[in-house]
C-alpha cells in the first residue's frame, strides 16, 4: 500500500512538473514545446502538491498504527503499466494538440514581441488587449527586452497576467547572456555575470555553469521561462564586433565545455536554453541585424570548430537552438540562401549530421538580412520548408501568419493540413514556387526560387487576372537546353591522281566522279520555352480569410497567388444594444456596429 501510494504522488510530482516545465507541440512541427509559467499555475500546483503530501503522511500514520496493533504489515500490491514522465508529456501534449485549430497551430509557430501581439507602441503591462490579442493569434510565445521592463513588480506582474491569458502555455523569453546583453539585469540593478569571453578565459567550466544557474534563477523568479543564451559561436575572426566578447573564446574545445555547462546551469532552474547562431557567427564581419552575412568557411573547417559547441550544447540537452541568417556556401554546394532559411543546413546539417532532434528557431526574422531581400510571409515559410519549428520577430508578424495559413491550407507548405518542418517532399504539390525577389540566394545564372503568399487582410483583391498573370509573379524560368554539338562535315575524299602516259598510245581512261557529300546542315539552337499560363482553380477570399488562384503552363508548370482577406463583411443577424445596432457577419459569424 505504501509504495502504491509513493507511486501515485510521483505521478502527481510528474504532472505538477509537467504543467510548469515542460513544452507543448504548437505547430505539429518537430515536438515544439511551450512552458506553462503563470505564477499561477506555479501556486495552483504548488497547493495541490502540498495536499497530496499531506494526504500521503495522515495514510502513512494509519498504515503505522494499524501496523503496530496486529504486529505485521500489509502485504503491498504491486503497481504495474505506471507511465513515464515522457509518456505523461506526449500524452499531454496530444490530447492539446488534438483540440487546436489549423489557425492556432500556426500561430503556435511564432514567437514575437508583445508590441507585435498587440499593436502598441512599448508594452510594459497585460490587460484586455494583450489578453484579446491572444485570444485572435495564441502564439507559441512572447520575447521581451529592455523597453519592457520597468520595475520588478510590473514585470512579475505583467508576465503573470499575460500567462494567465494564454488558451496554452507561452514561451515567455528574453535576450539574458550576460555582459553587453542582459535586458533583465541591466534593467533592474542586478548583479551582472560578466561578459562570456572572460568566463571563458577563465578555463574553469564550474563558472559558466554558476553564470547559467544565476540568470536562470533570476529570469525565474520574474516569470520568463526560456533565455535565447549561451552563445556557442566561436570566435575564429579576431575582427568580428558583432559577436566580440559574448562569446567563450576562440578555442573549439574550451567553448565547447563552458556552452555545455551554462546550458546545465540554466536549465537545472527550469529556464529553457537556446544555444545559437548555428551553424557560426564567430567568423563573419558583417552585422546580420544590418544586412547579409557571409562566412566563406569550408564543412570541415566548420566540423574541426564551429560545429563542436553547438554538439556540445546538443549534447548537454538544450531545448532550443537558434539558427542565424548567416549565407555558408561551403556548406551547401555554393548556395547562398541564408541558414535560416537553408534546408541543407537545418535538415541536413543540424538535424541529421549533428542529431538535433529538438526545437529549431530562427533568429529575428526582422533583420535587414532577411527584410531586404524577403517579404514576411515569403521568409516564414521558406524557413518552415527548410526545417525550422519557430519564427521569431518576423517584419510583418499578420502577413507572415497568414501567409503561412494559407500556404498549409493551399498544400504549399506540409501534407493534409499541417506544416511539416522538413518535409522537402509535402511543399511539391500544386502550389508551385515562383521567382521575382531580389535575394542573395540567387545562383550564378542570376535565377532565385521564393514563395509568394501575401495575405493582408485589410487589402482589397485586385480583379480577376487574365490568362497571362501579371509580371509580379514571374514564374520561375526553365533552363535553356543545351544546343546539340554541330557534327563536322566529311571530309571531302582527294581526287585519284591522274596515270603517267606510257609510250604506247593507250587512250587515257576517263576518270570516274567522285561526289563530294554534302555537309550536315548545322541545327539551330531550340528556342526557350516561354510559359503560357492559364488560370486552372480559384479559391475567393473571404472576409477574414485569404483565397487561392493556381496557374498553370502547357508544360505542366504550376505557381500559386494567394489572395488577400477582403475585409469586407455581409450583415446578416441584427441585435439592439445598449450603445448601438450590432450586427453579424453571415461568413465569419463575427460582430459588428453599425455605423
Amino acid at each position: 500500500m505504501r509504495r502504491k501510494r509513493r507511486v501515485r504522488n510521483q505521478i502527481i510530482s510528474y504532472i505538477v512538473a509537467v504543467l510548469i516545465l515542460a513544452g507543448i507541440v504548437t505547430g505539429g512541427v518537430m515536438g515544439i514545446r511551450s512552458i506553462a509559467s503563470a505564477m499561477e499555475e506555479k501556486k495552483a500546483a504548488e497547493e495541490s502538491q502540498a495536499q497530496a503530501e499531506s494526504l500521503a503522511q495522515e495514510e502513512a500514520m494509519m498504515q503505522s498504527q494499524t501496523e503496530n496493533e496486529t504486529g505485521e504489515a500489509q502485504t503491498e500490491t504491486p503497481v504495474e503499466n505506471v507511465p513515464s514522465k515522457e509518456e505523461l508529456l506526449e500524452e499531454l501534449v496530444e490530447s492539446c494538440v488534438a483540440n487546436m485549430s489549423l489557425e492556432d497551430k500556426v500561430a503556435g509557430l511564432f514567437i514575437v514581441t508583445p508590441e507585435q501581439l498587440t499593436g502598441v507602441t512599448k508594452a510594459v503591462q497585460a490587460g484586455s488587449g494583450t489578453e484579446e490579442a491572444l485570444k485572435k493569434y495564441p502564439v507559441g510565445g512572447l520575447v521581451y527586452f529592455a523597453q519592457n521592463i520597468q520595475s520588478a513588480e510590473q514585470l512579475k506582474e505583467m508576465l503573470s497576467k499575460t500567462a494567465g491569458y494564454a488558451t496554452y502555455p507561452l514561451f515567455l523569453g528574453v535576450d539574458e547572456e550576460g555582459g553587453s546583453v542582459a535586458r533583465v539585469a541591466d534593467q533592474l540593478k542586478l548583479t551582472n555575470v560578466g561578459p562570456m569571453a572572460d568566463i571563458g578565459a577563465g578555463g574553469d567550466a564550474s563558472a559558466a555553469y554558476t553564470a547559467g544557474q544565476t540568470i536562470g534563477t533570476y529570469l525565474g523568479e520574474y516569470g520568463f521561462n526560456l533565455d535565447f543564451a549561451p552563445i556557442a559561436d566561436v570566435l575564429t575572426n579576431p575582427d568580428n564586433k558583432v559577436i566580440g566578447d559574448r562569446a567563450f573564446g576562440s578555442d573549439p574545445a574550451v567553448v565547447s565545455q563552458m556552452v555545455a555547462s551554462a546550458v546545465q546551469g540554466l536549465q537545472d532552474t527550469g529556464i529553457s536554453a537556446c544555444i545559437k547562431h548555428f551553424p557560426g557567427h564567430g567568423n563573419t564581419l558583417g552585422d546580420s541585424h544590418e544586412g547579409s552575412v557571409k562566412t566563406d568557411r569550408t564543412l570541415e573547417e566548420m566540423q574541426a570548430a564551429e560545429f563542436l559547441p553547438f554538439q556540445a550544447g546538443i549534447d548537454a540537452g538544450t531545448d532550443m537552438v537558434m539558427v542565424g541568417h548567416i549565407s555558408a556556401p561551403g556548406l551547401t554546394d555554393g548556395d547562398a540562401e541564408p541558414a535560416s532559411m537553408n534546408e541543407k543546413i537545418i535538415t541536413d546539417i543540424l538535424r541529421k549530421q549533428l542529431g538535433y532532434n529538438g526545437i529549431v528557431i530562427t533568429d529575428a526574422m526582422n533583420m535587414s538580412a532577411i527584410s531586404e531581400y524577403y517579404a514576411a510571409d515569403e521568409a516564414a515559410i521558406k524557413a518552415l520548408k527548410a526545417g525550422a519549428d519557430m519564427i521569431l520577430m518576423p517584419e510583418d508578424f499578420v502577413k507572415a501568419y497568414e501567409g503561412v495559413v494559407a500556404a498549409v491550407k493551399f498544400g504549399v507548405l506540409g501534407s493534409g493540413g499541417l506544416p511539416v518542418a522538413g518535409d522537402s517532399s509535402s511543399g511539391s504539390s500544386s502550389a508551385s514556387v515562383s521567382a521575382g525577389s531580389s535575394s542573395p540566394s540567387s545562383d550564378a545564372s542570376g535565377s532565385s526560387e521564393s514563395l509568394t503568399a501575401s495575405a493582408s487582410p485589410s487589402a482589397t483583391p485586385s480583379a480577376t487576372p487574365s490568362a497571362t498573370p501579371k509580371a509580379t509573379a514571374t514564374p520561375k524560368k526553365t533552363a535553356t537546353p543545351t544546343p546539340t554539338a554541330t557534327p563536322k562535315p566529311t571530309a571531302t575524299p582527294v581526287k585519284t591522281p591522274t596515270p603517267t602516259a606510257t609510250p604506247v598510245k593507250t587512250p587515257t581512261p576517263t576518270a570516274t566522279p567522285v561526289k563530294t557529300p554534302t555537309p550536315t546542315a548545322t541545327p539551330s539552337e531550340p528556342p526557350a520555352h516561354v510559359h503560357q499560363y492559364q488560370e486552372v482553380s480559384r479559391t475567393e477570399p473571404t472576409c477574414d480569410k485569404a483565397g487561392l488562384v493556381t496557374y498553370q503552363c502547357s508544360c505542366g508548370e504550376l505557381y500559386s497567388d494567394v489572395l488577400p482577406a477582403t475585409g469586407n463583411h455581409t450583415p446578416g443577424a441584427l441585435e439592439r444594444r445598449e450603445d448601438g445596432i450590432y450586427y453579424q457577419c453571415t461568413v465569419c459569424g463575427k460582430w459588428f456596429k453599425q455605423s
